[in-house]
């Protein structure tokens, strides 16, 4: 295996070991179709090369008997902490987040399902006791008053309960309601997510075309400039005259194509550039040949 041992990526995958050995999961291939990974992915999750998200440690905990959710939470943390993509880090954050509060949550519901339960059971030996006090009152007072002091801690006892309900009950519901924060931020963080790819891939295809716009408009001013400096060329005498028109053809084509990386100019300007570098050219020829 590559990387510290002691490195959080190691540890991590240990963990992930430990809970597969642990689980109901028979194999790699199991934990892959599991967790809809090929198995080439899984075995770099467990081998430690690469840091799985947040939903695939989820769907391996959640077929463990008695998983260990804060740590795995804490060890996912500690080795993505270096991740290159700060909003899938936030997102992954924000999954584990969601999977300790569910687990709050059920949790708390089934203690307070105990909690109702045991009051109901101490409630109903109340009502015996006082049946029975009852049915004793005129008998010996020892056993009555026994029974008496018995029943008043059962009353202590039972408003005790109460109350411890009361709490467990408020516990719930503050883990029900920041559960549903939690997946409210994770939708509107999923869906900055995918607008910023969209914008992306949405630039990337206007450069494109842009580009691709833009050879077509270069080629033809280029050529068309080449063809009227050549029937000039072709018309003059040999002579310093007839030399000077290969330059005349390198300025022009320089201009048209737009070597220096200001980009091509438009069909209309550059043709507008040619008929003054023509309109030159005749005046210098009926300056120096007469009629």
């Amino acid at each position: 295996m590559r990387g510290d041992p002691g490195s959080p990526k190691r540890l991590l995958a240990e963990f992930l070991r430990d809970c597969l050995d642990e689980s109901r999961l028979t194999s790699v291939e199991s934990l892959a179709r599991a967790a809809r990974v090929d198995k080439a992915t899984a075995s770099r999750y467990l081998g430690g090369d690469t840091v799985p998200p947040w939903r695939f440690v989820q769907t391996l905990l959640k077929e463990v008997k008695d998983p260990d959710w804060k740590r795995a939470a804490s060890l996912h943390t500690a080795a993505g902490a270096a991740g290159p993509d700060v909003m899938r880090r936030r997102l992954d954050e924000l999954e584990r987040e969601r999977t300790l509060a569910e687990e709050e949550c059920a949790r708390a519901r089934k203690h307070a399902e105990q909690l109702s339960d045991l009051l109901m059971h101490k409630r109903e030996e109340e009502k015996q006791l006082t049946r029975h006090i009852r049915e004793l009152e005129a008998g010996r007072d020892g056993k009555v008053q026994d029974l008496a002091v018995q029943r008043d801690a059962l009353v202590s006892e039972i408003e005790d309960l109460k109350q411890e309900l009361a709490d467990e009950r408020a516990l719930k519901n503050a883990a029900e309601r920041r559960l549903e924060e939690l997946t409210r931020e994770i939708d509107e963080l999923n869906e900055r997510l995918a607008r910023a790819e969209r914008t992306i891939r949405e630039r990337a295809r206007r450069a494109l075309h842009k580009v691709t716009n833009s050879m077509p408009v270069r080629a033809t001013t280029a050529c068309t400039g080449s063809a009227y400096l050549g029937m000039v060329h072709q018309a003059l005498p040999a002579g310093p005259l007839r030399n000077l028109i290969p330059f005349c053809l390198a300025v022009t084509v320089w201009i048209a194509v737009g070597v220096k990386g200001g980009g091509a100019l438009s069909r209309t300007t550059a043709h507008v550039v040619l008929a003054v570098v023509a309109i030159g050219v005749f005046y210098l020829i009926g300056m120096l040949i007469p009629l």
